[in-house]
């Protein structure tokens, strides 16, 4: 489930809700997910390039924290004191002095839940997702024993040519300690419904930059040797693509790419 911005000049409210349609889909997680997206997607109306003012910030909040109080399939929203919640984070919106501040901000509100179904994407975020393209330097990371590690590189890209290899370390970017750097994401994130959905989310991000950025990374090899890379951020499609070929043994090889792959 996603939660989007609303636009900056003007607003739709929510259709309503039968009640018995309720019942059903607080019965019925996944249906109840898809019309929760679905009546999110009825409040985006675009996503302006124009920074939001203070009236616009306050009314995105509110409909926010509205949408999931009163259509999340918990209608106890995990034992949350969510009026609690609101004052405190309505705080941080008002305090918040850039646009980018107010989405971090809902991010973490929506993290409150623990539900790594349940999150809140900046408009330039959503955008990418409908054009399912994704920003990468080449190289999908995954989580292996707690460390950031390259688990496939792009075919052709900077990154393979430099000679980076699945099962190398992610060190450092851009001179920081990957561990570091992942931290600061993850905090800025929020919580998540489990460490591992936390990790993957933050893993997701932790390479993140515009399109045509060069991203200094750092990487550890098995023989504890590092490999220094100077990479160039690239546009890539996200839709899935299947590979297939046929085996000397007579077998036919078919490889399904892992969920957004390739977009680190």
């Amino acid at each position: 489930m996603l939660l989007y911005r609303l636009s900056q000049v003007e607003y739709a409210s929510i259709p309503p809700v039968r009640a018995c349609s309720m019942h059903l889909l607080r019965h019925n997680v996944p249906r109840f997910r898809r019309f929760l997206a679905a009546c999110l997607v009825t409040v985006l109306l675009a996503a302006q390039a124009a920074a939001l003012s203070p009236k616009d910030r306050d009314k995105l909040f509110e409909q926010v924290w509205q949408l999931i109080r009163d259509h999340y399939y918990d209608p106890n929203l995990h034992g949350l004191d969510w009026n609690g919640i609101h004052e405190r984070y309505r705080d941080k919106i008002q305090n918040s002095t850039s646009d980018e501040a107010v989405y971090a901000a809902l991010k973490q509100m929506t993290g409150e839940l623990r539900d790594a179904h349940t999150r809140f994407k900046s408009p330039a975020e959503r955008q990418r997702a409908l054009r399912r393209v994704a920003t990468t330097m080449g190289v999908m990371l995954g989580n292996v024993e707690g460390a950031p590690t390259v688990m496939d590189v792009e075919p052709g890209s900077d990154a393979d040519v430099s000679g980076v290899q699945p099962g190398m370390i992610l060190a450092s970017v851009d001179g920081q300690p990957a561990a570091q750097r992942l931290g600061e994401i993850q905090r800025q994130a929020g919580t998540s419904s489990s460490e591992r959905a936390a990790a993957l989310l933050g893993y997701f991000r932790l390479l993140d930059g515009p399109p045509g950025s060069l991203v200094r990374a750092q990487f550890l090899k098995a023989n504890k040797t590092t490999l220094d890379v100077v990479l160039k951020r690239h546009v890539v499609s996200t839709a899935p693509h299947l590979t297939t070929r046929m085996l000397p043994q007579g077998f036919v090889y078919i490889r399904v790419p892992p969920i957004r792959a390739c977009v680190f």
